[in-house]
């Protein structure tokens, strides 16, 4: 065949541009100079996710250092129910060292010898006369009846005991739910503060924490409640730290899985 004069013989060129799809086999994810920007703003977001997450972490742990620092927690021994109904043998109280900020209706574990760590309720602070019976059969304070709930049922506030006595300074007088059976101030008499390891905060029955408030025997006699929102501002802050851990792990995982099946699904073929 002739050739057309100036033009030359013909070639092939090949073309311009990125290879058909049938030549470079599957597309990689992401390629080319368009995706850079959006891959670099997922890693930013990858980072963010993670220094949050570490955050976290370190947040949590800090709660619980603080809680170790400011509270101690003891077992009830299996051999003292005189905290029955609501402290049982076994259970395991958290309690705040000290004796500061006492009121009555307080729950406080004492240490005193040959007895060990025991937990009784306060119901008598310095200058407060404290006695039993009046005529229903109920404790009183500064001439207050006590209509004590929280005792175990069917026994009276002080079965046998009959007593009026003013509590000195720097004293407390303590008493057992339990009353047919606890050893108290009606055996010992009013107890110095020093006997007093810390108040009680929660209380851990089978595994289930409560808080410890004051008893609305004390509240309707016009005494002051209670107040400690420290331990459960802790409590509350550590749940809701450990909760947003959990969840940010959980996606955090389910984010790797997906982009590592993304990643495999993009392999091209051979």
């Amino acid at each position: 065949m002739d050739e057309e004069a100036g033009t030359g013989p013909l070639r092939w060129e090949p073309a311009e541009g990125p290879p058909a799809p049938e030549a470079a086999g599957r597309w990689t994810h992401g390629a080319g100079p368009a995706a850079a920007p959006r891959q670099r703003r997922r890693r930013r977001r990858r980072i963010a996710f993670w220094v949050t997450f570490g955050l976290l972490c370190a947040a949590y742990l800090g709660l619980q250092t603080a809680s170790a620092l400011m509270f101690k927690a003891v077992s009830v021994s299996p051999g003292d129910p005189t905290m029955e109904p609501g402290i049982q043998p076994g259970d395991r109280v958290v309690y705040q060292p000290g004796a500061g900020g006492l009121e009555r209706g307080d729950v406080v574990v004492l240490r005193l010898p040959g007895v060990g760590a025991t937990t009784k309720r306060v119901i008598g602070l310095p200058g407060d006369r404290v006695a039993c019976c009046d005529s229903a059969g109920r404790v009183t304070v500064d001439g207050k009846a006590l209509n004590e709930g929280y005792l175990t049922a069917g026994y009276a506030p002080s079965p046998a005991e009959q007593f009026s006595v003013t509590v000195g300074a720097g004293e407390v007088w303590v008493m057992g739910d339990n009353r047919a059976i606890s050893r108290d101030s009606r055996e010992w008499g009013p107890l110095p503060e020093g006997d007093i390891a810390g108040l009680v905060v929660l209380v851990f029955h089978g595994g289930r924490p409560s808080t410890v408030t004051t008893p609305s025997a004390f509240t309707a006699a016009g005494f002051p409640s209670a107040s400690r929102p420290v331990i459960l501002l802790l409590g509350g802050l550590s749940v809701l730290v450990f909760a947003a851990i959990v969840v940010m792990g959980a996606a955090g995982l389910i984010a790797w899985a997906v982009r590592r099946h993304r990643r495999r699904r993009q392999i091209p073929a051979h």
